[in-house]
């Protein structure tokens, strides 16, 4: 049972990634049996299981009712895991990059004191070609930046039915 379970997930998680890693929705507008499409995140778990067929006897119908790992709070969960160990896979690498950073603008102060956010710091690595010296704390600036709109068009993906 325990395997099984785990088979379920590895299956769910590695949809996710595809789909993640090509930018593609996952929910279908019709996602019930009689549907012909069902969205990307179920086909892609179904092609799994036609070539596999050990992963096609735990999941989707043949999976328990409560225990499919399809439903839509699930393939967002698995989103959220992804976006959270991406952030610490970055912040693992900048690591002493932003002190640096920090050190290296410590002599002219008065350039963060009309800052407004981090938006206005990414304009202001760039224009003092910080972003050059520091490539990993731009980067983390431009994922922070980015990351509010791909949550929110990920969500709105996952809420379209």
């Amino acid at each position: 049972m325990k395997t099984e379970y785990h088979m379920r997930l590895n299956a769910s998680v590695e949809v996710c990634r595809y789909l993640l890693e090509n930018v593609l929705p996952s929910r279908g507008n019709n996602e019930s049996e009689k549907s012909i499409y069902k969205g990307l995140f179920l086909g892609a778990l179904k092609l799994i299981g036609r070539t596999n067929g050990d992963i096609e006897k735990v999941i989707l119908q043949n999976a328990p009712k409560n225990n499919q790992l399809t439903y839509p709070k699930i393939q967002k969960d698995l989103v959220t895991c992804f976006v959270e160990e991406l952030l610490k896979s970055i912040i693992r690498e900048i690591g002493d990059d932003v002190l640096a950073l920090l050190v290296d603008e410590s002599s002219d102060v008065s350039r963060f004191a009309n800052l407004n956010g981090i938006a206005d710091l990414a304009r202001l690595m760039v224009a003092t070609r910080k972003h050059v010296s520091h490539p990993l704390v731009y980067r983390l600036l431009k994922l922070t930046l980015v990351l509010s709109v791909a949550t929110a068009t990920v969500e709105r993906c996952f809420s379209a039915i």
